[in-house]
């Protein structure tokens, strides 16, 4: 008698980037528009990414959805611009959305543990631009090899180059990653 799994066709994993408090109980009757699955508020992301299971038939938890990432502009049949479910007008489809990533973190089931890494911030101005050193601290008890950074400018500010990682640089949005170790790794 085998005690292996039975042999499967396919592979079923889960996206649990943002079930941790299961579907938004939509309010029935109060919006024109049924749209659940945009930008859900008060929820929290649940399972962290996982293959190792104790569920039949389900392979990984992964997290396929980034948290935080919006699902686009939610009118709810209400023509916007704003969201009438946040009171905010949502940013767009597959932008950084702050606001949603907070909720995520905040109501995660189970609870993400803390960052264990701080970003401090140094600018000193310089002729027509500014210089700004980043520190990325590891406070954690594990090394950090990979990690990236990214933010985006308020204006039209360019950045030009990095010393202690390499940059990327669309727009407004810049993502610094660290740099390669000797061995090619990150």
């Amino acid at each position: 008698m085998s005690t292996s799994r039975p042999r499967r066709t396919a592979i079923l994993v889960a996206d649990t980037s943002r079930n941790g408090l299961g579907p938004w109980p939509y309010p029935a009757g109060v919006y024109p528009e049924h749209e659940d699955w945009c930008n859900p508020p008060a929820r929290g992301t649940g399972a962290l990414p996982t293959t190792t299971m104790n569920v039949p038939l389900v392979d990984a938890y992964l997290w396929i959805k980034v948290p935080g990432e919006s699902d686009g502009q939610c009118f709810r049949g209400t023509g916007g611009p704003t969201d009438p479910a946040r009171g905010m007008e949502d940013p767009p489809a597959g932008h950084w959305f702050v606001e949603q990533a907070r909720e995520l973190i905040a109501l995660g089931n189970p609870s993400l543990a803390p960052l264990t890494c701080d970003v401090v911030v140094t600018g000193t101005k310089v002729g027509a631009g500014f210089v700004a050193a980043l520190t990325v601290k590891n406070s954690g008890t594990e090394p950090l090899r990979a990690w990236k950074l990214a933010w985006t400018f308020d204006g039209d500010q360019r950045v030009r180059t990095v010393v202690g990682g390499s940059f990327s640089q669309q727009g407004a949005t810049v993502t610094v990653a660290a740099p390669h170790d000797r061995t090619g790794r990150r």
